[in-house]
């Protein structure tokens, strides 16, 4: 709190410190950028954090996702699921953050599904709805644009602040979608 309070006396005099701490914040993806942007959150003082992913920590992430280290693997080196581990990890950086983890599968316009999975796309979109409904900035970091693609039509639906970034070889993105107000 010492940092923000310097902040706020040095560069910001009406940061409300206060608002800050009580933002929900939604992260879609916990790979690079949803681990870098949960610990950039935590040194602006937010401390309500969600991570959404469906995939495991893999030896590979352990250069890029600064949220994840060894500890990621269990006996038989198999990865956590990364919305666990950056869960995990965020409570050592911040033991008084409250932080939650959901593993689900994003629907992803393009891909194939079968016709017996069809409930389960309905019921995840629906999860990831009220999962955006009851949060106040959602941080849309997935690898691709498909993956993208579903929270950022359903947070222009609900007119949520989402913030979609990308990033590829030669290029990125940063796009902010949905509610501008204070």
């Amino acid at each position: 709190n010492l940092n923000l309070k310097l902040m706020k006396w040095r560069l910001e005099p009406e940061l409300d410190l206060e608002k800050l701490q009580s933002q929900r914040a939604l992260i879609l993806g916990a790979g690079t950028l949803g681990c870098n942007i949960a610990r950039l959150l935590l040194g602006y003082g937010v401390r309500n954090l969600t991570f959404v992913d469906c995939s495991r920590v893999n030896y590979s992430n352990l250069a890029r996702q600064s949220l994840f280290t060894s500890d990621c693997f269990n006996d038989h080196g198999e990865g956590l699921p990364k919305a666990v581990a950056a869960a995990k990890a965020v409570l050592k950086i911040a033991p008084h953050a409250n932080v939650k983890s959901v593993e689900m599968r994003i629907p992803m316009p393009g891909h194939y599904a079968a016709e017996n999975q069809m409930d389960a796309i309905f019921s995840d979109l629906k999860h990831l709805e009220e999962l955006m409904t009851s949060h106040d900035v959602i941080f849309n970091v997935f690898d691709s644009r498909e993956a993208r693609y579903f929270p950022t039509t359903i947070g222009s639906l609900l007119n949520k602040n989402v913030i979609s970034v990308g990033i590829g070889y030669e290029s990125f993105i940063i796009v902010q979608h949905g509610f501008f107000g204070p």
